[in-house]
């Protein structure tokens, strides 16, 4: 058991009762009485339809609060009262966001049997992302994401901000590798060497967004010949400084990742980057965006632009996401869904 996933206990406010048995923490209640706070939420059967016997699970309520609070207030606390609740997944609370017990004993929390997070990964997941600059906000909202839908599906996450430590004995203990926004270049030789043979084997699959197709020479690196006939052939050209609206088509409906996807659907505020040539030739192409729906509209366009892709000819499952530049693509219903469809196909531990 590794106890420090229990990131959403405060020792002086919370109790548990792990699904062996075990309890963390328990006994008298730092808070007595109930604070009064007016921009509190308050975690209580009446507000939130729940019980407090722990006969009922309250995981997706209580999920659900901290989210709303992190999305409408950014920051807060939630208080839970005196009682027992029972809870069947991983809680993830952002930064910011505290909870807090009160009455006469700590709210104490009893874990289902096989809740997850608290037994061996389904798989082990690489994300490797770029920090920092415009890109921030996305990077911060897929991540928040990712962490929730991890703990929820039983998968491992690593996250790593560069590819200094990226070699073959590395690699080997994850089947997908998510690349967030990072580009590619500033790799040495052995993390290129360790990539290459991870893809062309079908080691792993690969999830890359946005960023991944910054191809080119930028800030005194060559370009990465190898990952440019990964993409498609293709050179980095230009993009939407000011961002635009647009919407995208679904060619391949059969395809794993678009899964419950929209046929069309629109994506707000990205960059829409074009290259020096088209894909198409040297990948599967399973949506495009239609340039014509910009809003506002802009003269940067490559006419049949392909945005999401697969090279069929590596042995890895692959699929690329030309979209990432906004973190308000995590708000979209049919972006989490291609984003959840593609992290399990690319393990091809679904299907």
């Amino acid at each position: 058991m590794n106890y420090k996933k229990l990131f959403f206990l405060t020792a002086l406010f919370l109790s548990i009762v792990l699904p062996s048995g075990a309890v963390i923490i328990s006994g008298e209640s730092f808070y007595k009485l109930k604070p009064v706070d007016a921009e509190a939420v308050y975690f209580t059967p009446a507000a939130f339809q729940i019980t407090a016997d722990g006969k009922t699970d309250v995981s997706d309520a209580l999920q659900g609060a901290i989210n709303k609070m992190k999305l409408e207030q950014n920051y807060g606390i939630i208080f839970i009262p005196e009682g027992t609740f029972k809870i069947s997944r991983t809680i993830y609370i952002p930064a910011a966001i505290r909870i807090i017990g009160y009455g006469q004993k700590r709210p104490l929390f009893i874990l289902k049997k096989n809740t997850p997070g608290y037994q061996t990964p389904v798989f082990k997941a690489l994300v490797l992302t770029e920090r920092g600059g415009q890109h921030e906000g996305f990077v911060v909202a897929a991540l928040d994401w990712l962490k929730v839908y991890a703990a929820d599906n039983n998968i491992g996450i690593t996250v790593i901000n560069h590819a200094n430590d990226i070699n073959e004995e590395f690699l080997a203990d994850y089947k997908v590798i998510i690349q967030l926004n990072y580009p590619p270049y500033t790799w040495n030789e052995k993390a290129m060497a360790a990539f290459v043979k991870y893809i062309e084997e079908g080691r792993g699959g690969w999830v890359g967004f946005h960023h991944a197709s910054l191809l080119g020479e930028f800030d005194g690196y060559p370009m990465w010949n190898w990952f440019s006939g990964f993409m498609g052939g293709i050179r980095f050209k230009g993009y939407i400084a000011e961002t635009a609206s647009g919407t995208v088509n679904v060619e391949d409906k059969k395809h794993p990742v678009m899964k419950g996807v929209s046929s069309s659907f629109v994506i707000s505020d990205d960059e829409w980057y074009t290259f020096n040539k088209n894909p198409r030739p040297n990948v599967h192409v399973i949506a495009t965006v239609d340039e014509s729906t910009y809003k506002p509209t802009s003269d940067i366009k490559m006419g049949d632009h392909p945005v999401i892709w697969t090279n069929e000819k590596m042995k890895a499952r692959n699929v690329y996401f030309l979209m990432g530049h906004d973190g308000s693509l995590l708000k979209s219903k049919d972006f989490t869904t291609m984003f959840s469809n593609a992290i399990k196909w690319a393990s091809g531990k679904y299907n």
